[in-house]
């Protein structure tokens, strides 16, 4: 069914002339006119939306599998971990029997993890953007607002900045 099927079957739903065309592109009534041409900009927004949703979808997945990748070595790191030499782990504390402590902390401890990094920086950014939108709408119309949100809009850059450092 065409855009121009829809259109007409919705009118005829709601008791709608439509059967009066003027040519192939126009109808004769304006208020049909209008509503078609509505019903045109609705669905060129509603295509626009569905494509922006379907890009952003595959941003979040794309973000999720990074963050999986990530996850699955720091933890293959803590099960190498507990299976080191010389190394107890109890419940809450790890205990060094032996000298190989210094090398085990050292394994630990070299960790890169920029996607955690990258989405939790942005987690933050989002935070401090909540907050500006907070006081935006709190102060609106005092005039006593600009100084504090241009310092928070420039704390968020540099949230997000330091993720890509």
């Amino acid at each position: 069914m065409t855009s121009r099927e829809k259109f007409e079957a919705w009118c005829i739903n709601r008791l709608i002339s439509v059967t009066s065309m003027v040519g192939c592109d126009s109808y004769q009534s304006w208020r049909t006119r209008e509503l078609w041409a509505s019903w045109q900009a609705a669905q060129t927004a509603s295509e626009q939306k569905l494509t922006d949703m379907a890009v952003q979808l595959a941003n979040a997945e794309s973000k999720c599998r990074e963050l999986a990748a990530e996850n699955v070595t720091l933890n293959d790191k803590m099960n190498k971990l507990a299976t080191w030499p010389g190394i107890e782990f109890y419940s809450s504390a790890w205990e060094f029997c032996n000298l190989d402590g210094n090398d085990a902390l050292e394994f630990m401890c070299d960790v890169k993890t920029p996607a955690t990094d990258s989405f939790l920086a942005e987690v933050r950014a989002q935070g401090v953007d909540a907050a500006i939108d907070h006081l935006s709408k709190k102060f609106e119309g005092t005039g006593h607002i600009g100084v504090p949100v241009m310092a928070l809009e420039w704390l968020a850059q540099e949230l997000r900045k330091g993720a890509a450092l």
